[in-house]
């Protein structure tokens, strides 16, 4: 258990700590570069006790700072890890200024470290606001490891928060490619069609019906990448095939109201009216209770005309 485990690391703890007064000058240099004389073996000790107590068993950061800090003092040589660990428990702490330098004498002292980088896009993003200093380090990051999932997952939302949908296209896609994930796939294809280049769209969409050519979200994904080319037909086949599979998938009520809805205003907008209204019980019954979904559908009542519908589908919503 972890009692026991802490139990043992502080009597460790105590015997290092009588050891070390009586020999750590006399230890071979030797010792100390391998990270292996007192001092190192301290610092490593507390950063296990640290994130047994926190991590582990949930206790107050304040704890685990405790527990750090009187074996972090020199920067020099940190441990990255125990660096990491530190940094979390200073930022709880609103200590910023502590967590950057932290930060960086870490990436000074083991350079382009995957997860001390990644730290360092996180603060500079997050806490200090400031865009350029995290691309610096995210650049940095994506040279050296340019398929590591969580180095492009940090990429796609830096560059979903600066909106440059090209860059979110292109590491969703470098992403699905690393982990086969048709939701990122999916994610590229919609980011590519914003960002206008549709060369690199058809070839997601061919993709996307390789790994699975009955997957209901893929089916709509690739129906609106068709609509912002213009191509009707195409559109319409692939949202009628999503809506099919909506009958025979198990998909979420969500997706199928999308799916539902979309079709029904695809029909509306080439004029088929009697096909729109035909879709209409149907939307009325995945709306449910979802507010957003009685809005659209509310929104679809009126394109159609259909007053007598309205009346009667506010009255149902408010009963």
């Amino acid at each position: 258990s972890f009692i026991k485990t802490l139990a043992l690391l502080r009597e460790a703890k105590e015997e290092i700590l009588k050891n070390k007064i009586k020999y750590q000058k006399s230890l071979p240099l030797i010792l100390k570069s391998y990270g292996l004389d007192y001092g190192s073996l301290l610092s490593k000790i507390s950063f296990l006790e640290a994130s047994s107590v926190c991590l582990e068993l949930g206790e107050d950061y304040k704890i685990g700072l405790e527990i750090l800090s009187p074996y972090v003092k020199s920067l020099k040589k940190l441990d990255p890890r125990i660096a990491e660990l530190y940094v979390s428990f200073l930022i709880q702490d609103k200590n910023l200024k502590k967590a950057k330098d932290v930060l960086l004498e870490a990436n000074s002292t083991y350079p382009n470290v995957n997860f001390v980088l990644t730290n360092l896009i996180d603060f500079f993003t997050k806490h200090e606001k400031n865009y350029s200093e995290a691309e610096k380090y995210l650049k940095d990051a994506l040279k050296l490891y340019v398929y590591d999932p969580n180095i492009l997952i940090r990429a796609i939302i830096f560059y979903q928060e600066q909106k440059h949908e090209l860059l979110v296209a292109h590491y969703s896609y470098l992403y699905a490619l690393r982990t086969n994930s048709r939701p990122f796939y999916r994610q590229a294809l919609d980011s590519y069609v914003k960002g206008g280049d549709f060369r690199r769209a058809e070839n997601i969409v061919n993709k996307l019906l390789k790994l699975d050519k009955h997957d209901v979200e893929s089916l709509y994904f690739i129906s609106k990448y068709y609509h912002f080319k213009n191509d009707s037909n195409k559109a319409l086949t692939f949202l009628s095939q999503a809506y099919e599979e909506t009958k025979k998938s198990s998909v979420t009520q969500d997706l199928a109201f999308d799916v539902t809805h979309s079709l029904s205003k695809f029909y509306l907008s080439l004029g088929d009216k009697e096909k729109a209204l035909s879709l209409i019980p149907e939307i009325f019954k995945l709306a449910d209770s979802n507010t957003e979904s009685i809005k659209k559908l509310a929104t679809l009542y009126k394109s159609i005309g259909n007053k007598e519908s309205l009346i009667d589908f506010i009255k149902r919503a408010t009963s």
